[in-house]
């Protein structure tokens, strides 16, 4: 069976993106970056894999301007200071969560979520 060029090419591509794919398994994003600046926590919504279990999230807070001088995790019982213009990391266990929402001290006036979506 003589295969044409362009579906040789078509059929290399899909063999180095299947490998490509293959990988990456296991190395799953599991820190991310907030900005605490006038708008709020930015981004507001963390979208994470159901397969992870642990995040680590970096918060820098970048403005005085605003109540949110600080994250709340209730849920996780985490309330850490976030002092100006100095990265503040959390980590905690995502395991069974489907969503959890961080905020600050007033009744979550600026608040975000971390969301768990199956992909």
């Amino acid at each position: 069976m003589k295969l044409s060029k362009s579906l040789f090419i078509i059929l290399l591509i899909a063999v180095f993106a299947s490998i490509k794919g293959y990988s990456d398994v296991g190395k799953l994003k599991d820190t991310f970056e907030i900005e605490v600046n006038e708008k709020g926590y930015v981004p507001s919504k963390i979208e994470i894999p159901s397969g992870l279990k642990k995040i680590k999230i970096n918060f820098l807070r970048t403005t005085d301007k605003t109540c949110a001088r600080e994250v709340i995790l209730e849920e996780q019982n985490i309330n850490k200071k976030l002092p100006l213009n100095k990265k503040v990391s959390i980590s905690f266990d995502t395991s069974g969560s489907k969503e959890l929402i961080f905020g600050c001290h007033m009744e979550k006036m600026f608040s975000g979520k971390i969301i768990t979506v199956s992909k």
